[in-house]
């Protein structure tokens, strides 16, 4: 099997994981919302990369509307409308191409954040010094 490179692959391969229950094995860390729990992202290695999953959510249809447009919806959530799809890309050439710059980084949302920024920098502190299967949990 070849290495994952589309956000589609990472996702199916990050499914695949979840479901034959090795993700706990290969994981690095997670964020998740500090209200309620939800699972924002996760890092997790496989077929010697590191790989970066936002998971999908669902907004209330007035914040829905009013932070997305109608072909962002169609085209990057499950039913059209508010089911967002997960994310994936392989980590390493993100924060290979990010290098030097401080503030990149990627949204995360769930029904109790919205828009909350993931840097880069962050992303980097919290994979310093893990193994997987020894991931680092984080609360955002």
């Amino acid at each position: 099997m070849s290495a994952p490179r589309s956000s589609a692959e990472i996702v199916a391969l990050w499914q695949l994981v979840k479901e034959h229950k090795q993700l706990n094995d290969q994981l690095l860390a997670e964020w998740r919302c500090g209200a309620h729990r939800c699972l924002l992202a996760q890092v997790f290695e496989a077929q010697g990369q590191r790989l970066m999953v936002f998971t999908g959510y669902t907004l209330s249809p007035v914040i829905n509307e009013s932070t997305s447009s109608d072909s962002a919806r169609a085209k990057n959530t499950r039913d059209g409308d508010k089911k967002w799809r997960s994310r994936g890309l392989v980590l390493d050439e993100e924060v290979a191409f990010a290098t030097g710059l401080q503030n990149v980084g990627y949204a995360v949302n769930c029904r109790h954040i919205l828009q909350k920024v993931l840097t880069i920098t962050e992303i980097r502190r919290a994979l310093t010094g893990t193994l997987p299967g020894k991931a680092r949990r984080l609360a955002l």
